[in-house]
Order: structure tokens, then sequence, then C-alpha cells
């Protein structure tokens, strides 16, 4: 299986029409992002309030509840104090103006990139080589003689 190409930054929900950079996916549903999600793996996902086919707070519980470890950011230009609540609960990292904050959403993902290393697809993390004590594999049927 070829490897696929990788991307810093999956945006879904806002209003960008096209791609801002190369390192950048927009998806126009929740359901694709999901979809791109499983493919591969994004130094950071941007989450605005349009979401097409679901509300925004349930797609990042989804998102939350499948993927833990994913970073995610949301760009709004409105936002209640409540909303807040509910995103700083949710693990956001930060809150971006939707319509001006993209250069620094891109160095945000760099950063984040450059802290954990490239993004991998999902499914070819690299496997460490077994331990192994005195030549032989450790398994469960395998004690060592003291």
């Amino acid at each position: 299986m070829p490897e696929l190409e990788q991307a810093a930054l999956l945006a879904v929900g806002v209003d960008a029409k096209e791609s801002l950079a190369p390192e950048v996916l927009i998806a126009a549903t929740g359901k694709r992002a999901i979809e791109l999600m499983r493919l591969m793996q994004f130094d950071l996902l941007v989450v605005g309030p349009n979401i097409a086919d679901m509300p925004l707070w349930q797609f990042v519980q989804r998102v939350r509840m499948t993927r833990p470890w994913q970073r995610w950011a949301l760009a709004t230009d409105q936002l209640t104090a409540q909303e807040e609540v509910t995103a700083r609960s949710l693990g956001v990292i930060g809150i971006f103006k939707e319509k001006t904050d993209w250069p620094e959403l891109l160095h945000v993902a760099e950063s984040i990139r450059r802290r954990t290393g490239a993004a991998v697809p999902a499914g070819r993390r690299p496997v460490s080589e077994p331990a192994r004590t005195h030549g032989q594999p450790i398994s469960a049927s395998f004690v060592p003689a003291m």
C-alpha cells in the first residue's frame, strides 16, 4: 500500500472555499472530515461553526471520543461565554478568528509537527523491535530464569 499524502491541517465548518495552503485540507462536511481522519493523521483539526451535516459540538465530541489525542482549534468570529466553556472542556488548544487567523493556525500546526514529528498515515506508526531477554523474545509464556 503506498504512503498517503500528509497534511498539517484539516479544516471543517469554515468559510474557506479552497485550500489556503498545500498543507491544508478542507472538508465540506463532518462526515468527510471523519473519513479523512481515518486515512491520515493531521497535526491540527480546525473546526468552524458551519458544519453542514451535524452540530459543531456533536462533531467535536465524536472526534474526541474516537481520537482523543487529536489536537483541535476553534475558528469562529462569534462565541458566547458558554460556548467557550464547552470548547475548553472538550480540549480546544485555541480559539481563533475565522477570517483573519489562518497564518497563525498554520504556525500552530507547524509547531505541533515539530514537537511530535511528522504526521503519519493512520495505522502506519513505526513498530518498535519486540523486547528480548538473552536473545529470546518476551512473550506471555516466556519467563526468564532467575
